[in-house]
């Protein structure tokens, strides 16, 4: 949420945020515009699968970003409350995607759907992300205190490499051909990014950008190639692999990319670039969690049109420059209006609020109130 701070802004982590975003809103590109089945070939398909790895490595940014700021988060009731600003965004942006839905697109529902659709988070089209937030937030104390309370940095190193091997080896595009480990632990990916951003912002590494600029690209084109040569129907290796897994969250290619990435950006010397840009990418930083649920409109309105107005799916991808911008500026606008009436919904929730949340704290935890006191 935008609010006036004290402290100095990092360029390098507001550049990420406003990637990270450009990257969702470029996953869903790929899926308004049904490009997955545009049947592309030769260099358009390479292309294509090039810049969907790109793309898929925002949600990982994202987690990323939560670990490498609250990794000194323990448990309080202050910690509990700090919630509360993303639920309001959610209820905001929900009720506006329905009014949407009713108005614009003409979807009638009952006050028992609608009343579903805000509970169980179906109001808004991207509104999962907030459901898988819920959890990490709640484990975010918890996996402090693991992380906090091991003494080693070699061992934090050790950390992140057991989580990397359980979430990102059972279903990656090893897995194609050998099965590695077991897919019952993929789903805990969150974990292994929060963790590797945890010990980023402990740790701060610094390494070449320029290394990890090329590092990146190289990872990127090779597994391009690899999805490209197994996958595409005109490879003469295709058909030997016995399933896809190169288009997941949790997936190798993926847990590769994603920490390579946030380490080019996050190396990048930005002391030389313009005060104007440092500020535009203050502010749209600040609002990337409500530009995120705004998309969903936002993208819908855009990609209705170009689907109308360009039926072939593969000549779609030709306006790929022009339509992602106008969704990602029209999303942080609606965030940034958003977020004034967000200001405005807590002042009058909040104070009921952290007189609920302190007493539930005091309740659960008598001894732990006691001592904060």
């Amino acid at each position: 949420m935008s609010k006036a701070v004290s402290v100095k802004r990092d360029m390098n982590m507001d550049i990420i945020r406003c990637l990270a975003l450009f990257f969702v809103l470029g996953i869903h590109f790929y899926t308004h515009c049904d490009i997955f089945n545009a049947r592309y070939t030769g260099l358009a398909a390479f292309f294509a699968d090039a810049a969907r790895n790109l793309f898929m490595c925002s949600l990982s940014i994202f987690v990323m970003l939560n670990g490498y700021f609250q990794y000194r988060k323990t448990i309080s009731s202050s910690y509990y409350l700090g919630i509360l600003k993303l639920y309001e965004m959610y209820v905001l942006t929900s009720v506006l995607n329905l009014l949407y839905s009713r108005f614009y697109l003409g979807q009638v529902m009952s006050l028992r759907e609608i009343f579903s659709a805000l509970v169980n988070y179906g109001a808004s089209e991207y509104a999962w992300y907030v459901l898988m937030y819920n959890g990490l937030f709640l484990l975010i104390p918890f996996l402090n205190l693991s992380y906090n309370n091991i003494a080693h940095r070699g061992h934090k190193r050790i950390l992140i490499i057991s989580f990397f091997l359980l979430s990102a080896t059972p279903f990656s595009f090893l897995n194609a051909f050998v099965n590695l480990n077991s897919y019952w632990w993929q789903r805990i990916w969150p974990l292994m990014f929060y963790f590797i951003g945890a010990y980023f912002g402990e740790y701060r590494p610094r390494v070449s950008a320029k290394k990890c600029g090329l590092l990146f690209l190289a990872l990127l084109l090779g597994f391009s190639a690899y999805n490209y040569f197994v996958y595409e129907p005109s490879s003469p290796f295709f058909g030997h692999a016995g399933a896809s897994y190169r288009y997941t969250y949790e997936s190798l290619q993926n847990a590769l990319l994603s920490p390579v990435l946030f380490l080019w950006v996050m190396n990048v010397d930005m002391s030389a670039w313009p005060k104007a840009v440092g500020k535009l990418a203050s502010m749209v930083s600040t609002r990337v969690y409500g530009a995120f649920l705004f998309s969903s409109i936002t993208d819908s309105f855009v990609y209705l049109w170009l689907c109308r107005f360009v039926p072939e799916i593969g000549n779609r991808f030709i306006f790929f420059p022009l339509t992602l911008p106008v969704s990602y500026v029209a999303a942080v606008f609606l965030a940034y209006l958003g977020d004034k009436v967000v200001l405005w919904m807590d002042k009058l929730i909040r104070p009921a609020a952290r007189a609920v949340v302190s007493w539930l704290y005091r309740i659960t935890a008598p001894d732990a109130a006691a001592a904060e006191k």
